[in-house]
This record gives structure tokens, C-alpha cells and sequence, in this order.
């Protein structure tokens, strides 16, 4: 399929997405939703307004973007978390939620992805979201780079799995209100057999995704086991991060005492020392099973066996 087919294909899968009705809308992150004066209870910074406030600062921004993008948007559920985490903030919200829909039409990727659309890269154990947060309250997404396997799919397949994980740690209302801290594991990785792996087009894609793209606020930025080679290699490309982005990641040798007082080894798995032993596969195999119900559809790939005990 050639790229017009595919952005024409994905322009199709979003007109047929239907919206929530709006009398649903500010229900769908876990029952966190506002429904009345009573229920407005500050989580961090976060203060949700009322069903009334939501609905009618949803219908503006719906408007906006209809006229900005035209038909074919993505749904009320996606439109609302910009609007909270963007803290009601009408024009950061629209910002966000038009470069979204730019990106992934250009892309030719659907405005929701789905654990089957990102097969076999879901189960290579590259992503993980572990299931309890940091000392900030943040959801952990840990990227494992020495799992990337161009034999097995695409950087691009990699990337769309990335974004996957995310949106699923987006359905918390915690995660919209306190953020996520990223940790970018680099053991066993070498300069050499790593960036011969991306193409221009990977590493456009992969700037592009996340600059103001999707409604996450990226708190902090942990690069751990990294070579003198690869700082380097590095160093280039965080230049060209926008300066607040800059200011949050942080280097960490083999010591990983710096990132274990932002991220407790009670989080994390025994690859960054820590005691967490949770199970990558039941976490993929419940979100598979929550989209399909055909063993033909499910991811089947095995991942590699040195994954550790975290998979």
C-alpha cells in the first residue's frame, strides 16, 4: 500500500469513528469523571470542572478543530483529555489535539490505536508501562532499546507500539493530571548497531509523534547505561529538544541510586535494580483479548529470550 492509500485508508477508519454521546463524556478515565459540584476533588494540580463546564468547553473545541481540520475527528474521550490535561487551557488544547490530527493523517496511523494494530512489536517486551507509579505519583513507561529487532517489524511499528502503551496509561485520570517519567534503558546497546536501525524518515516520525502531538505532560527523562559513545551520539539530538524538555532528562551511569529516589526499586522491575516482577505477557494478553476473540488476531510473536524476569 502505497502512502496516499494509506492516508486515505486512515481518513476512512476515523470518519467511522463514532463520538461518545456527550451526555457520557467526563465518565471514561475509570469512573473519575465529574458529574456535579460534590465530586470536584483536587487530584494533584488537577481540578475537575463540572459535566456542564466539560460539555461546553468540549463543544468549542470540537468546533474549532472541525473548522480547522474538517470532518473526521478524533472522539469527545481523546478531545476531553486535552482539555484536562492542558488544565481547561482552550488554546494549548487545540494546539495539541490539531497537530495530533496532522500527524497521524500524514502518518497514515488511526486516532485510536489498538493492541492488534501493533502486533508484533507489543509483545518484543521494548515498552513497558509498570503498573505502579513513582515517588511523584507519575505512571513509568521504561523503553528497553536493546529489544529493537528491525527483522522482526519496523521502527515505524515500534514507534505506533509506543504510542499504544501511552494511550493506555492516558485512560488514568492520575496519569492526565501528574505525568509520566520515561526511563530509556540503554544496556547492551551499541552507536553503531543502533542508529544504522532509523532512517530519515523513522527519525522525523518519531520528533514529530510526541512535539506537541498528544496530551501527556513528560515530567522527567532517566537515560540509564550509557556509553561514552552513545552520550555523545545523544548529546546532538537532545540539543534540538525544546529547552523545558532539555532541563528534565537526566544521565545516569551503571549507578542507578539517582534514578531509585524519583522511581523506587519497589517500582521497577530486577533489570534496573529493582524487586518489581510483574508479567509483560498477561499484560499484553489481556488487551489483546479485549479487542479480539480470534487466536488469529492475537499478537503471537515470542519475544526475545533474554528479556529477563519482567516478561
Amino acid at each position: 500500500m502505497d502512502a496516499q492509500s494509506r492516508v486515505e485508508t486512515a481518513r476512512t477508519e476515523q470518519s467511522s469513528t463514532p463520538s461518545l454521546d456527550l451526555s457520557q463524556v467526563g465518565t471514561f478515565l475509570k469512573g473519575f469523571g465529574s458529574s456535579g459540584a460534590e465530586n470536584l476533588q483536587p487530584i494533584g494540580s488537577l481540578v475537575l470542572r463540572t459535566e456542564a463546564e466539560e460539555l461546553s468547553l468540549l463543544t468549542g473545541l470540537r468546533t474549532d478543530l472541525l473548522e480547522q481540520c474538517g470532518e473526521g475527528l478524533p472522539s469527545d474521550d481523546f478531545l476531553l483529555l486535552c482539555l484536562r490535561v492542558w488544565r481547561y487551557k482552550e488554546l494549548d488544547a487545540l494546539r495539541v489535539a490539531k497537530k495530533f490530527v496532522s500527524f497521524r493523517r500524514g502518518a497514515g496511523w488511526p486516532f485510536q490505536l489498538s493492541a492488534e494494530s501493533v502486533c508484533p512489536a507489543l509483545s518484543t517486551g521494548m515498552h513497558w508501562l509498570l503498573p505502579n507509579r513513582d515517588s511523584k505519583g507519575r505512571r513509568v513507561l521504561v523503553y528497553n532499546v536493546r529489544f529493537l529487532d528491525t527483522r522482526l517489524c519496523s521502527v515505524e511499528n515500534y514507534q505506533k507500539m509506543g504510542c499504544y502503551v501511552l494511550e493506555q496509561a492516558m485512560l488514568e485520570i492520575e496519569t492526565a493530571d501528574f505525568g509520566v517519567t520515561l526511563v530509556i534503558d540503554l544496556q547492551g546497546v551499541s552507536p553503531f548497531t543502533l542508529l544504522p536501525s532509523f532512517g530519515l524518515s523513522d527519525l522525523t516520525r518519531g520528533t514529530d509523534m510526541w512535539r506537541d502531538a498528544y496530551p501527556c505532560k513528560l515530567k522527567q527523562i532517566f537515560v540509564i547505561n550509557l556509553s561514552a559513545a552513545l552520550r555523545f551520539a545523544l548529546s546532538g539530538i537532545i540539543r534540538v529538544l525544546p529547552q523545558k524538555i532539555q532541563e528534565r532528562v537526566i544521565f545516569v551511569s551503571t549507578n542507578l541510586a539517582e534514578l531509585h529516589t524519583v522511581v523506587p526499586a519497589s517500582v521497577l522491575p530486577p533489570s534496573l535494580g529493582g524487586v518489581c516482577d510483574p508479567s509483560w505477557k498477561e499484560w499484553c494478553a489481556e488487551r489483546q483479548g479485549a479487542t479480539s476473540s480470534t487466536p488469529s488476531s492475537t499478537c503471537t510473536t515470542q519475544p526475545p529470550t533474554s528479556t529477563t524476569a519482567f516478561i
